[in-house]
């Protein structure tokens, strides 16, 4: 009755799943689309610029220990090179390299269109040119603002007027990228604390792979 974990288990992911996130990816995309063409100044998108070369020192390097070559000159590059990384008997290899790639990029925002040209629109981890989120505005505000924007492109709500000043949509974007942040720093000290409860009396032999070595810690992956 305390609360603390009592166990973990891999999650399984489906088929469906997949297909349900790529109807997603694609709306998400499609939107974006409509919303910016009809309100090309105040649009809320959400774009990932691309990393530079120098970030992925790490992955090439890890990957080079172990004879494997990490390309990583564009996306699409650095897509194959992870897809074709492995190890014959070692399927963890492959999982290591991703974890390490996720360290390299840089952080996707929201922003405004109108503070931005064209070309810095591009989301670098899904490979187009225009995204946003709108799928989720249940559990999202981004996206609510987005269906608000949708409905007003098509005659179906007036009542946000706000939302075609482009300097008050900045300033949103800019709250919500700094919400999202903390958000994820709140995730990630939930998952360290019950990791440690639920190993706190437990003593366990496992292999693991060392990830990063810092000057107060070990990062493995068990």
């Amino acid at each position: 009755e305390t609360h603390d974990p009592i166990g973990s288990e891999t999650k399984e992911l489906k088929e469906t799943n997949s297909m349900i996130e790529e109807f997603m990816l694609l709306a998400n995309c499609e939107v974006a689309r409509h919303i910016e063409k009809e309100f090309p100044q105040c649009a809320v998108l959400r774009r990932h610029p691309s990393p530079p070369l120098t970030n992925f020192d790490l992955l090439v390097n890890a990957a080079a220990v172990k004879g494997s070559q990490v390309k990583c000159s564009t996306n699409a590059e650095l897509a194959y090179s992870l897809e074709n990384a492995n190890i014959p008997g070692d399927p963890f290899f492959n999982i290591l390299l991703r974890i390490v790639s996720t360290r390299c990029m840089m952080q996707a925002v929201y922003f405004c269109s109108g503070m931005l040209p064209e070309e810095e629109y591009f989301h670098y981890g899904l490979a187009v040119p225009m995204y946003t989120h709108f799928t989720s505005p249940i559990r999202r505000y981004p996206d609510l603002l987005v269906h608000r924007l949708l409905a007003a492109s098509v005659g179906q709500d007036k009542t946000y007027t706000e939302l075609l000043d482009r300097n008050i949509v900045h300033e949103w974007c800019e709250n919500m990228n700094y919400r999202h942040h903390q958000a994820q720093l709140v995730q990630r000290a939930s998952i360290a604390l019950h990791t440690q409860l639920y190993f706190k009396e437990k003593c366990l032999d496992e292999d693991a792979y060392i990830l990063f070595v810092r000057r107060n810690a070990i990062v493995v992956l068990v």
